[in-house]
């Protein structure tokens, strides 16, 4: 068993390693597009660090590139997620919502466990986006992928509330792209360059009707 006083040792200095890495990450991009744009909470911060400290590479496949969450997000966020989960206390919020069970914390941990294993396999394994200058293909929690056509792209942006990317079309429903994106500055780069060009090419009328009366 971890003595609890070491367990508080190693837990300061790891925070204390993790709060330098996110100024020198901070102070190096604060643009409109950075991954830190939207921060306003210790917890984005420190999710915004695992996201840029420890990114992934671009792949390919089936001649599309591919983006997926960075490895430190991948790995870390999990991590840190079940080590909450251990070391949290959960009675108090089961009394006060009047569950009444001997073991209603331990169900409660085993519920949020389940749904956590969930969602790390899925971040580990399936979320990704995948792209070439024709389509584009985003997978998240649900392992269906949401498919768009870039020549009706008109423009990307992050999402004023959630951590998303938001690619916005003519003629198709709005795409939302995970925030924690490796490559990301990349990614949007080249999709505002698709949107450029898209703005001066003939826009097809037809279409876009069609769009509008729901065919």
């Amino acid at each position: 068993m971890i003595d609890d006083t070491l367990l508080l040792a190693v837990c300061g200095i790891g925070a204390s390693v993790l709060l330098t890495i996110a100024f020198r990450l901070w102070k190096k991009s604060k643009g409109e597009t950075s991954v830190f744009a939207q921060d306003d909470s210790l917890e984005d911060v420190g999710l915004s660090v695992l996201s840029a400290a420890f990114p992934s590479r671009a792949t390919t496949e089936d001649f599309r590139t591919v983006l997926r969450p960075p490895w430190g997000l991948r790995i870390g966020g999990p991590i840190l997620a079940a080590l909450m989960l251990i070391y949290v206390d959960l009675t108090p919020l089961t009394e006060s919502v009047g569950w009444a069970l001997p073991e209603g914390a331990r169900i409660l941990k085993l519920v949020i466990g389940a749904g956590l294993a969930y969602s790390t396999a899925m971040l580990l394994f399936v979320q990704r986006v995948a792209y070439d200058r024709r389509e584009i293909r985003s997978y998240g929690v649900d392992p269906r992928p949401q498919t768009r056509q870039l020549s009706g792209l008109t423009g990307i942006e992050m999402h004023p509330n959630r951590p998303a990317l938001v690619l916005s079309f003519a003629d198709q429903p709005h795409l939302y792209i995970p925030k924690y994106l490796s490559g990301r500055e990349t990614f949007i780069a080249e999709m505002r360059a698709i949107a450029a060009q898209n703005a001066h090419a003939a826009p097809d009328h037809h279409r876009s009707l069609r769009y509008r009366m729901g065919l």
